[in-house]
């Protein structure tokens, strides 16, 4: 059994992958330390099958205010995470070894939460739904991994 707990109340696993390797990838967020809510960020979590967690290369922490709700991993075990910050939607890739490779950001600034991830024949494909106007709605969107940004736009905590 593991923790996924900053020490808040709100701390919350979203999303769970197993590699190839038998390593287990785990993501959501963590409000912070204590009862600091304001600080709330994405994270993606390593563990081996024996358990033991990547300290060195992960955990990754998303910031500021963001959510990783999505997880899924390719048969390179690059690491796909979807989620909400404070940018929008986003989209990020990692190497097994947890080298950032690419981020892509989808309705910069909009409310959009996604739901679901798939990586298939060189695509993205993601979805889940936004708010506000006029109203929640879902939305879906394929992005060619070829066409993915630098990692530049999403902020990664140290």
């Amino acid at each position: 059994n593991k923790s996924f707990d900053s020490g808040a109340d709100t701390d919350a696993p979203r999303a769970i992958a197993i590699d190839g390797n038998d390593n287990i990838y785990v993501a959501g967020f963590m409000a912070g330390s204590g009862t600091n809510t304001a600080r709330r960020y994405g994270i993606v979590r390593k563990f081996s099958a024996d358990g033991i967690e990547d300290i060195n290369s992960w955990p990754k922490k998303f910031y500021p205010w963001s959510d990783v709700t999505a997880l899924t991993i390719d048969s390179s075990k690059n690491v796909y995470v979807a989620g909400l910050s404070a940018s929008g939607a986003f989209v990020a890739i990692f190497r097994q070894d947890g080298q950032a490779i690419a981020s892509h950001v989808y309705r910069s600034g909009d409310w959009a939460l996604p739901r679901s991830l798939l990586i298939n024949k060189g695509y993205v494909h993601w979805g889940g739904y936004a708010c506000c106007n006029p109203g929640v709605h879902p939305w879906i969107e394929s992005v060619p991994l070829s066409q993915l940004d630098d990692f530049s736009l999403i902020s990664l905590l140290p």
